[in-house]
């Protein structure tokens, strides 16, 4: 099987219809519109394929429905599982432009310009302003994904290179 990225959880049913809500993980839904199956990874590790009808945003959210799911009974035992497509159907992301996909940026090691560990990338927040990237290590760190604090992303050696703001690391 090819490698799977997920592009969001769904966190429940969503009206009456048999819809879901999904949160994102990042803005690359564009990919759903035309797939015409997805891949649900479940917490059990559970994997199916489901036949997508419809997906529309919805403020910070999509909402998803599966075809044959019709009452939000039905929806709800999708609840928690993460919507999956075949990473081959992403279009390649602008390297030049330094974009990257959400599942390549989580898990890489994180250090200073100074060559200090600070951790791995273990989840990014979604702000108004920009992404913050979650950081685990001896504590937890709160990196703004911005050009002046990332200085370098090498997937090569799955690694992230910043120069924290002053104050940054010690709060």
């Amino acid at each position: 099987m090819a490698a799977l990225v997920p592009l969001g959880k769904i966190l429940k049913a969503q009206g009456l219809r048999g819809e879901v809500k999904l949160k994102p993980y990042s803005d690359s839904l564009g990919v759903l519109r035309a797939q015409s199956a997805v891949w649900l990874r479940f917490p059990s590790g559970r994997l199916v394929t489901q036949e997508l009808a419809a997906c529309r945003p919805h403020q910070a959210w999509a909402v998803l429905r599966f075809k044959g799911v019709e009452t939000r009974d039905e929806a709800e035992r999708f609840r928690e599982a993460e919507v999956c497509v075949d990473e081959a159907l992403l279009p390649a992301p602008d390297l030049a432009e330094e974009e990257y996909y959400w599942f390549q940026i989580i898990g890489l090691s994180v250090v200073t310009e100074g060559g200090v560990r600070l951790g791995t990338v273990r989840e990014i927040l979604r702000t108004g302003g920009h992404d913050v990237y979650v950081v685990e290590g001896a504590r937890e760190y709160l990196i703004p994904a911005t050009e002046e604090v990332v200085r370098k992303i090498d997937l090569e050696r799955q690694e992230m290179v910043i120069s924290p703001l002053e104050g940054l690391l010690d709060l």
